[in-house]
């Protein structure tokens, strides 16, 4: 199992979403799947916890992703701060693309009953506003879910600290040199490594509280998919979190002016 984890990565979870989305959306759309829980869109994990997916894969993420890089970069404090802005990355894409959302809808909708030329007077008049309701639920949970997926790659390398000499092969020339690292000997791998036996407990549940939200997230991906939305509108939904997810995390953040990959220090 823990052999498994390790090889999945978020290009094969990435992969897995684009096949299995598309193929519950279509199956979603005729209307073969009888009515359950999971289609009282009022259901507990709805209310509770999809209406609040970024808020939650924040608070299991973020400490995470802090304790990680403080145990990996503990006498390089800058190194730490870059791994920070990861958060910062993945909060504005939530919230831009939110925004987004909401303003397509209300540029492309009307109410159901004259009078209401804005969404949210319609609404709160107990009306309906038809408008290109892009899927927020799908943009959430995937986007959410390859956000985790990514992060908790660093733990793998965090525990490989004690007998993974190729950790400190990875960090190449260049990359000591843009981040002012002159030195990792032996005494800082020790450092490191004590570090680690103290806060790997607590690194394990935090990683392990994290796979658990993931593993929500793309449950929940499947009742999106089978019971709300049209198709189109989980699509665009599901293609605009993919299309984030690849342009930070296998484009720009490949590169040495970005907050860099969870765990690794290589420039190319």
């Amino acid at each position: 199992m823990t052999s498994f984890l390790r090889s999945f990565g978020a290009g094969h979870l990435a992969l897995f979403i684009c096949i299995a989305y598309s193929l519950l959306c279509i199956l979603g759309d005729q209307k073969i799947i009888p009515e359950s829980y999971f289609s009282d869109k009022n259901n507990f994990f709805n209310q509770y916890f999809v209406k609040w997916a970024w808020g939650w894969t924040m608070c299991v993420t973020a400490p995470f992703i802090l304790m990680s890089g403080c145990i990996l970069w503990k006498e390089y404090p800058l190194l730490i701060v870059r791994d920070f802005l990861r958060i910062i990355v993945g909060i504005l894409v939530w919230f831009l693309w939110v925004s987004i959302f909401n303003y397509i809808e209300e540029m492309t909708g009307n109410c159901s009953t004259s009078g209401y030329s804005k969404k949210w007077t319609c609404i709160k008049a107990g009306h309906v506003w038809d408008g290109y309701d892009i899927s927020g639920h799908s943009f959430l949970l995937i986007y959410s879910a390859l956000f985790i997926h990514e992060e908790l790659q660093a733990y793998w390398i965090v525990c490989d600290l004690s007998n993974n000499s190729s950790w400190l092969q990875s960090v190449s020339s260049k990359a000591k040199q843009l981040f002012g690292i002159n030195n990792l000997a032996n005494e800082t791998m020790k450092s490191l490594t004590n570090l680690l036996a103290r806060l790997q407990p607590v690194l394990f549940v935090s990683a392990l509280v994290a796979l658990c939200i993931e593993v929500l997230w793309l449950f929940m991906m499947v009742w999106t998919a089978l019971y709300f939305h049209t198709t189109d509108h989980k699509i665009v939904g599901a293609f605009i979190a993919l299309l984030n997810w690849f342009v930070t995390y296998r484009l720009w953040y490949q590169s040495p002016l970005s907050p860099g990959l969870p765990g690794r220090l290589t420039c190319t």
